[in-house]
């Protein structure tokens, strides 16, 4: 019996050529379809040792396929053969999209049916397949998940519940913010990298911090949305058991070696650690045959490190056996042991290599797999799937080369692409500062950067304020290369203001809690303070590069400033990083939770107080009580802070070169790569006629992108239509939009008069808007009373009107 892999529901279908002028033995050989005209039809592809499509009845075979298109409607795509065009209309864009998508696996490579059951999710029925015979043979992809995890309704838990939810992907981890109640809205967005997308799926577990348990999850192969437009969708999801929720991975490190397998558990991240309370140890058991041993119990954390002890088993090349391992954790207060996660070595890994250094994505127990599940409720994601071709490095060699030769020109031409993208600085600016520092270049770019939005500020408010891909940039290097002081100088800050849940708020109305506060809030600084002091010798290189040329810029551009100097590094060292990280701990992975309300109001007050001590700034007036104590401590510390931000503005000359951070240029490159090919025709060619002085590295890049596609068979060229393309003019013709006018008066008075005197009368039947200076409109048509002048309203009287007033209005 033949086994249907994919199908779905289309409106109809039709074909554009006459069935009489097909040979008859074609059509009897399932070579073309002998009847398109049907309603609703069912588009099937079967999985039969000759892969065939069946339309309506009748079928065709995918070897006579030769090409999958869009057409010109957004929900119709043909299917092409060398007698007929079978043309598909779809109830949806995405349907449409899927459709297209699923057919071009089937066509442009010409795989067989058990390679199809792979691709499409179907791999137990068809025996065991080989990731082998799934890879493309042109080259490597990868794919880049940007998720929006919305919320959730219908859920099965209680009005008390806190519900959290959890994202994990291969090596990709993110944790929700937890919301009480039945209905959670988080509307959390989420960015990964996916390797391998036929093997892994995407799967959101929610845990319930009331009852200690997941309460739902959802399992989502990703492979229906690459390339898709993402949209908005409510997906299933169903009940899910403890032993379920599995997380993280394992970094495994082998060497063989005259008879001996010495294994080496590096690490564990982002393990499931809800799943366990209190003072619990986790260690990790390898089964290699018979041989069993096990690592050094640590404390039950989000991520655990355990290279220092490693594991000597008895090898035998003979007979190699796959290399089992086993999260367990073990409490003291319960004799329980609970298995976390489990991952495997496969024994052909370990033939082929005596050195081997593998991260591993753990699975549940055996025992979890056949569970029944049930409906647990619904959930509103958007998951949108990019896929990126990797080519080998050198081919991109010319396209790095400009970029490094170029930086500033580079820089603006990705502005115009990504001015009207969301998030598309933030995307665009990361791949840039990666492609930088892997040639050990950023820090001279950032330089450049900063001497240019230095220039082009108005004044010392404004400095480095632009929402641009250069700031971005300056943003991302600021986190990647000061991520290491984030970890000495206040995490321990952090972790303490988590654990002691110390409220800060200083308030003079409260004098005896904002003593207490004080206190603590002083202690939290003096902290900061001293880690910044000790950890002074090994404050990066490259940032007291960046900001000894900043003084320089700065002093030059700012002369008649005294201060600018200490504006300037603070706003870069604790405005954009230090004092980020402390508002929010868990995006700069300095905690595994995110704060509470009333953490987060500690955590800002922490961060405020930081910033008017490098501020530099003395207060001109000084308040009473508990907040003139603050205002007097926060001048006391200004001379400490002023030194600091003096130490870390000085270069040795003779010091060591900067060592680059690691970076995966290929993929870095083919985002960019990606990137400038989707923008190629729309914002690069307005960017080209828009701005002529940059008309020669438009050019240049286009032509590098050009040779890149050419060499690869991927397109024709572009310059030449670039260049022969005319701007696109604009039609004076184009009647403009007048907007209303506001006379206003000539004479400015005091605001209290002002808002009493004038008046703005929007009923006009002209359609302009007037304003009445003396009187208002009302007092204008209200009749008189009886003598010369009107008697003065009582307040009653005036509370009677505006009750009055109000009631109209609302009326209106």
């Amino acid at each position: 019996m033949e086994e249907e892999i994919f199908g779905g529901e289309l409106d109809y279908f039709y074909h554009d050529a006459q069935l009489e002028e097909i040979d008859e033995d074609f059509v009897n050989s399932g070579g073309a379809l002998t009847n398109f005209f049907s309603l609703s039809a069912k588009l099937l592809v079967h999985g039969s040792d000759d892969l065939k499509l069946t339309c309506g009845g009748n079928f065709i075979w995918v070897d006579a396929i030769s090409e999958i298109v869009y057409t010109e409607s957004e929900n119709a795509f043909s299917i092409i053969t060398e007698f007929i065009s079978l043309t598909c209309i779809a109830q949806s864009e995405t349907i449409c999209g899927r459709w297209v998508h699923e057919l071009n696996q089937l066509v442009r490579p010409k795989k067989g049916s058990k390679n199809m059951a792979r691709l499409f999710g179907f791999a137990n029925s068809t025996g065991n397949i080989k990731q082998d015979d799934i890879v493309d043979k042109d080259g490597e992809y990868f794919y880049s998940i940007e998720l929006k995890v919305s919320e959730a309704k219908d859920m099965r838990v209680s009005s008390k519940s806190e519900l959290r939810g959890i994202v994990c992907l291969e090596n990709g981890y993110g944790e929700t913010r937890t919301i009480a109640g039945e209905n959670p809205l988080w509307a959390e967005d989420f960015e990964m990298i996916l390797h391998d997308i036929y093997n892994n799926n995407l799967k959101i577990f929610i845990w319930d911090f009331n009852s200690d348990k997941c309460v739902g999850k959802m399992d989502l192969e990703l492979l229906p949305f690459v390339n898709l437009l993402g949209s908005d969708e409510w997906f299933p999801l169903v009940t899910a058991k403890n032993s379920e929720f599995v997380t993280g991975t394992l970094t495994i490190r082998v060497e063989i070696n005259m008879g001996q397998m010495i294994v080496t558990v590096v690490e564990g991240r982002n393990l499931p650690r809800f799943r366990t309370k209190g003072n619990n140890q986790v260690y990790v058991k390898i089964n290699y045959g018979d041989q069993e041993l096990k690592t050094k119990p640590k404390k039950m954390s989000n991520s655990i490190y355990w290279a220092d002890y490693p594991k000597t088993f008895d090898f035998n090349p003979n007979v190699v056996l796959t290399l089992r391992f086993t999260i367990l954790v073990t409490s003291r207060v319960k004799t329980k042991t609970i298995c976390i996660g489990k991952g495997i070595i496969k024994a052909d890994e370990l033939t082929n290599n005596n050195f081997l250094n593998k991260t591993i994505v753990l699975g549940p127990d055996d025992k979890a797999k056949d569970l029944e599940h049930r409906e647990a409720g619904n959930i509103r994601c958007t998951v949108k799937v990019k896929r990126h071709r990797v080519f080998e490095q050198e081919t991109y060699t010319d396209l790095i080369e400009y970029f490094l030769d170029n930086p500033l020109g580079v820089i603006l031409l990705f502005e115009a692409c990504a001015a009207n993208e969301r998030g598309g600085r933030i995307k665009v600016a990361r791949s840039l500062v990666r492609i930088f520092e892997s040639k050990n270049r950023a820090y001279i770019v950032l330089c450049e950067l900063l001497t240019r939005e230095a220039a082009l500020a108005q004044g010392v408010d404004t400095l480095f304020r632009a929402n641009s891909v250069g700031s971005k940039a300056i943003d991302m290097y600021m986190q990647a290369a000061g991520k290491p002081l984030l970890g000495k100088t206040i995490k321990s800050v952090i972790e303490r203001i988590f654990n002691e849940k110390q409220a800060l708020e200083i308030d003079n109305y409260k004098p005896k809690e904002s003593k207490k506060n004080l206190k603590s809030l002083q202690a939290y600084i003096d902290e900061i303070m001293h880690n910044l002091a000790e950890n002074l010798d090994s404050f990066p290189d490259s940032l007291r590069f960046i900001f000894k040329h900043l003084t320089e810029v700065l002093y030059e551009r700012f002369p008649e400033e005294e201060n600018i100097k200490y504006i300037g590094i603070s706003g870069f060292l604790f405005l954009r990083l230090i004092c980020a990280a402390i508002l929010g701990p868990k995006l700069f992975g300095l905690s595994e939770d995110h704060p509470n309300q009333k953490i987060n109001k500690s955590l800002a007050t922490v961060s405020k107080t930081l910033v008017k001590i490098a501020g530099m700034v003395p207060f001109e007036i000084r308040k009473e009580g508990v907040e003139g104590e603050l205002e007097s401590y926060i001048e006391s510390k200004m001379p400490e802070m002023k030194d600091y931000m003096d130490a870390i503005s000085t270069f040795d000359e003779d010091a060591p070169g900067f060592f680059p951070l690691s970076v995966d240029l290929p993929q870095e490159l083919s985002s960019l790569f990606s990137y400038l090919e989707s923008h190629l025709e729309t914002d690069i060619t307005d960017y080209y006629h828009q701005n002529p002085e940059e008309e020669s590295l438009v050019t240049d890049i286009v032509q590098i992108l050009d040779n890149i596609c050419v060499e690869q068979d991927i397109r024709e060229p572009y310059l030449p239509i670039l260049l022969s393309k005319e701007p696109v003019k604009e039609d004076k013709n184009e009647q403009e939009i007048v907007l209303p006018q506001i006379q206003v008066p000539d004479t400015i008075e005091s605001e209290g008069k002002r808002r009493n005197s004038l008046e703005l009368d929007i009923a006009k039947p002209s359609g302009t808007a007037t304003i009445t200076r003396g009187k208002s409109s009302s007092d204008v048509g209200r009749k008189k009373k009886k003598g010369k002048d009107s008697p003065i309203l009582s307040s009653s009287s005036r509370r009677k009107r505006r009750k009055s007033k109000k009631k109209d209005d609302l009326s209106l």
